[in-house]
């Protein structure tokens, strides 16, 4: 292996152990309290279970050490001695202690807990003085351990489209217009190239003129990232203003939440894995009661999992039943109250770090476990929850049939199905998952308001849910529109909520200096990674390797380094528009949900129709051209359909008159005199009065003779706007055009007098200066 190659490898190597060390194994807080019950009464092992019988689950290990239908236990399964180093080492990995940590540092850690802080106070007690614990023989009542777990003729479709709605009030080259707005919008929103990966690699080289030829390729492009837009719709907390966002606004945790959960669910695993894997994601840290209560839900459930310390955190795993706590305590009222109190002793351990804001002050999630302490229902309060375990296990085991029946008609129809039983059943997991959250909203002595806060989240969080669900539903179905109109319902909220505070300096003022901060650390880190690369590069570029093979090596290396560069420097420019604009893009996030709903629909324009209906949708309604003359200047893309009269020399026999329907299309500068009218400087591009002329004298006819060069037509107009809402124009300037006896391929441009009487139709207002006192 030569030196770069091996340098970079062991780069890799050491990146890998890194994050395998990092890698935190966790048991199941019900797995624990059943350590500590068994070690206090001097048995030294977890028992589980199974057929035929028990399995042996070394209560720190995590392992499985042996299965018996009877339970001969001796040695140091039974020795009282090693049992306070069992419960030592449980409890110190529970506090987040190394497993050799002293008495006295995990007393310190413990001191708090009510449930807990006396365990050491009492002694062990040995085998023989408690019957009641072990059973003499297995009963064999066991429960089943399965775990739920583009046209013919694109630019004839384009063209005869584009023309259809021109005769109404636009043309072909809005379509244009919408993918070249879009690509500068979409290089300042990084939410796009995060959602819509490949559609943004595949949009940023496509040059106007180019873009009906790559509508095939992009519509591929839109349902590949629409596919699996759920799944990376929580990846958006990565960037500034969606962390600003989610601080600012609490139901933005709701639906990161919402599309990470249903659409884990909706894969392989069931809601226990799904619940699980939030530990991991980052939107979760949020300071607000919604992350509060998420939190709170993922601890408990994770707290019933059947899941060892040696158990693998990639798998689903089954929620602990009654009947299993029933003969882990051998049916005793007195164990069962004791494991009671360990299982709440451990989950008020994990939930001590999760606040919750009422009024004006933080509390504790633990703050509602503490006052279970004495309460005499503590009993039935643990059969409620393990009954919500239950009945989630039974919930997930039934869809994991329905998605397997589901697939099986999917695979018979060749079209994804997607049953009304599994959206219910979708629902009844979440609202059922709720209910694990008894300790914290019943029965407890806590501080009341406290309680309701944390019921009012968890009341709110079920309905909530189901846009999320039907989101991820619609996109399973491949009903893309649909599915991007459930997304924009959830983002409204978000919206509209930050829309109702842009009048309030303080909050706009703080919310952009939060943006800021965030976007500058992003700088930074993209600043690291350029320096970085920088290095990376200049150290290969004074390499030179001894081979062929070591130069074709290096001189890969090098372009990967490259490609690298110029990725991060978009990322570097977005990154910096961001800081600059940071006040804008916080509260733009309706422009953004429009654009969604625009690629959402891109991928059912199969022909010049739809085309057309979408250029009625995304271009600027009818009555536009009026802002030309209440705004002191403007600039947008226009086009104009009229008549026209042009004036040319020809081959020198004098001038020849002509007159007919025209269609330029291009960009105009405009200032407003108010009730005066208005005056433009319009640059066109294109001219396809001639397809439209086409259509009205063949009543509509398909035009499939469509040259490129016949539509290139260069013009420089000056026009008067006529004043009020009468959308007439007068213009007069010089057009260039190709004779019609050109052949189709060759462009010959020949300039003349041009002057038209049109209706003015803006199509994209791309900047608009406003007149003091003016809002529009």
């Amino acid at each position: 292996m030569k030196p770069v190659t091996l340098r970079l490898n062991l780069i890799l190597f050491a990146l890998l152990a890194a994050l395998t060390a990092s890698a935190q194994q966790e048991q199941s807080a019900i797995y624990d309290a059943i350590g500590l019950l068994n070690a206090k009464h001097g048995v030294n092992l977890i028992m589980m279970p199974d057929v035929p019988g028990y399995q042996m689950i070394d209560p720190v290990k995590g392992v499985v050490v042996k299965t018996a239908q009877m339970t001969p236990l001796t040695g140091a399964d039974v020795d009282p001695k090693a049992s306070q180093q069992v419960i030592m080492k449980i409890l110190a990995r529970n506090a987040g202690l190394k497993d050799d940590a002293t008495l006295d540092a995990i007393k310190e850690k413990f001191k708090d807990n009510p449930f807990l802080r006396e365990i050491f106070s009492a002694g062990f007690k040995r085998l023989d003085a408690d019957k009641a614990l072990i059973p003499d023989q297995i009963n064999g009542n066991m429960i089943s351990t399965s775990s739920g777990s583009p046209g013919v003729n694109l630019v004839s479709n384009l063209t005869n489209g584009s023309a259809d709605y021109l005769i109404k009030r636009a043309n072909e080259e809005l379509t244009i217009s919408v993918i070249a707005k879009l690509q500068a919008f979409i290089a300042r929103y990084p939410e796009f190239k995060i959602l819509f990966d490949h559609t943004v690699t595949l949009i940023q080289p496509v040059e106007p003129y180019d873009y009906q030829k790559k509508l095939g390729a992009l519509k591929c492009a839109l349902k590949e990232d629409l596919d699996v837009l759920p799944a990376q719709l929580p990846l958006l907390y990565q960037l500034p203003r969606y962390k600003t966002l989610n601080a600012r606004v609490p139901v933005m945790t709701l639906i990161f939440t919402a599309s990470a959960v249903v659409n884990e669910m909706n894969g392989k695993f069931g809601l226990g894995k799904s619940l699980h894997d939030l530990d991991s994601c980052g939107f979760l840290q949020a300071e607000n009661n919604y992350a509060g209560v998420i939190r709170v839900v993922s601890a408990v459930s994770d707290g019933l999992r059947k899941k060892t310390l040696s158990g693998d955190e990639s798998l689903e795993y089954d929620y602990i039943s009654p009947s299993e706590i029933a003969q882990v305590t051998n049916n005793n009222a007195a164990n069962k109250l004791e494991l009671s109190r360990y299982f709440l002793g451990l989950i008020y351990q994990h939930v001590s770090a999760i606040p919750f804001w009422v009024g004006q002050g933080k509390q504790s999630a633990a703050e509602l476990l503490a006052s279970w302490d004495k309460n005499e229902k503590l009993t039935s309060l643990i059969d409620n929850i393990i009954a919500s375990g239950s009945k989630l296990q039974s919930l997930q085991t039934q869809l994991s049939d329905l998605k397997k029946n589901d697939m099986t008609i999917g695979q018979l129809t060749g079209k994804s199905f997607f049953s009304v039983e599994r959206f219910t059943l979708y629902n009844q997991l979440i609202v059922t998952s709720m209910q694990l959250c008894e300790p914290f909203v019943s029965g407890s002595d806590a501080s009341s308001a406290l309680k309701q806060e944390f019921s009012r989240v968890t009341n709110y969080w079920p309905p909530f849910s189901q846009s999320g669900i039907s989101m991820v539903k619609a996109f399973s179905q491949k009903d893309y529109p649909l599915a991007v109109q459930n997304l924009s319902s959830m983002l409204q909220t978000v919206s509209q909520y930050m829309e109702s505070r842009e009048g309030d300096d303080a909050f706009v003022k703080s919310a952009k200096a939060d943006a800021e901060a965030d976007a500058g650390k992003d700088i930074d880190a993209i600043n690291d990674k350029l320096k970085t690369v920088n290095v990376q590069l200049k150290t290969l570029s004074g390499t030179d390797g001894p081979t062929v093979q070591d130069k074709i090596a290096i001189s890969g290396q090098t372009q990967a380094l490259e490609q690298q560069l110029i990725v991060l420097n978009a990322q570097m420019d977005a990154a910096v528009w961001q800081k600059k604009n940071a006040d804008k893009v916080l509260f733009t996030l309706s422009k953004v949900i429009e654009y969604y709903q625009l690629f959402a629909a891109l991928t059912q324009a199969e022909n010049s129709a739809a085309v057309e209906s979408l250029l009625e949708t995304y271009a600027l309604p009818a009555g536009s051209s009026r802002v030309k003359k209440e705004t002191a200047a403007n600039i947008a893309i226009n086009a104009y359909v009229g008549m026209f009269f042009a004036r040319s020399k020809s081959n020198g026999t004098g001038f020849t008159n002509q007159y007919g329907l025209t269609a330029p299309i291009g960009a105009t500068f405009s200032l407003g005199a108010g009730q005066v009218g208005s005056f433009s400087a319009f640059v066109g591009l294109v001219d396809i009065g001639s397809i439209i002329r086409y259509k009205l004298n063949s009543q509509g006819a398909y035009e499939q003779n469509i040259n490129f060069a016949g539509l290139v037509s260069p013009s420089l107009h000056f026009v008067y706007g006529f004043p009020g809402y009468l959308p007439l124009s007068l213009g007069a300037g010089v057009q260039w055009t190709t004779p019609t006896t050109t052949a189709d391929t060759h462009i010959q441009l020949m300039p003349h007098f041009n002057a038209f009487f049109a209706i003015d139709i803006p199509l994209f207002n791309l900047a608009v200066s406003r007149k003091k006192g003016k809002d529009m």
